[in-house]
């Protein structure tokens, strides 16, 4: 019976690497020496259309045989082609005759955070120096919060 993993994240441009245990039905490992074929697919939201797709060989490779373990290396050339977006991927081991969904589930692609332009201060130093409200200790006469701005600002 086929594993639904737990949605995970990846970030589109980075480097995939997803371990994948093939079992059987009582959730033995199965030995992947006579394994004819294994694929990984990843496809849109609906199902319908094949986003990417990976074969034992080509981009699949079995890391420990008697464990049932593979591993699928999805390069960053073809993440980074991916619009961000929920995606639905499976993996399918075709061994001794038969053809076996063994895990699916949901991918959710996202863009990475970009740095921004190298010469712009942090944002700690940007709210210290431009003025930006700071909440401080409680006023020792009122109890309230003093909100106070560094540098002060000027009224005429």
């Amino acid at each position: 019976m086929p594993l639904a993993h737990d949605p995970w994240i990846f970030y589109t441009g980075d480097t995939w690497l997803i371990e994948a245990q093939l079992c059987d039905e009582d959730g033995v490992p199965l030995d992947l020496t006579a394994a004819t074929q294994i694929e990984w697919k990843l496809n849109d939201e609906d199902g319908v259309i094949n986003r990417l797709s990976f074969s034992l060989g080509n981009g699949i490779t079995v890391i420990d045989p008697l464990g049932g373990l593979c591993l699928v290396n999805v390069p960053s050339v073809d993440s980074a082609g991916l619009t961000p977006a929920i995606y639905l991927d499976q993996t399918r081991l075709f061994i001794a005759g038969t053809i076996s969904v063994q895990s699916f589930g949901v991918i959710t692609a996202r863009r990475p955070l970009t740095a921004g332009h190298d010469n712009y201060p942090d944002a700690a130093q940007m709210a210290l120096s431009s003025g930006a409200p700071s909440i401080g200790d409680p006023s020792p006469l009122t109890g309230q919060l003093v909100i106070s701005t560094d540098p002060p600002i000027r009224t005429p």
